[in-house]
């Protein structure tokens, strides 16, 4: 868990305050990926599960009361 935190206050322009107040099964899971799910997913995640369909993948999902401009945030974490 440490590792990924390190490796996301690197790559994601994050603020203290959501990183602060992530909940691991709340905001941060990790879990298969949906194809019909309604978050976008990169293409490196849609080639994994193409390859392996009981790969899982850390994802982040932060309600629109949890964000600084009101939006709902949702993506996926490249694995440390």
């Amino acid at each position: 868990m440490r590792s990924l935190l390190i490796r996301w206050e690197l790559l994601l322009p994050w603020r203290a305050f959501n990183i602060a107040n992530c909940q691991l099964g709340h905001n941060l899971y990790g879990a298969h990926y949906d194809p019909l799910s309604r978050v976008r997913a990169p293409e490196w995640v849609i080639e994994q599960a193409t390859d392996d369909e009981n790969a899982d993948f850390w994802m982040y999902y932060f309600l629109a009361n949890e964000t600084k401009n009101g939006y709902s945030v949702a993506g996926f974490v490249l694995a440390p």
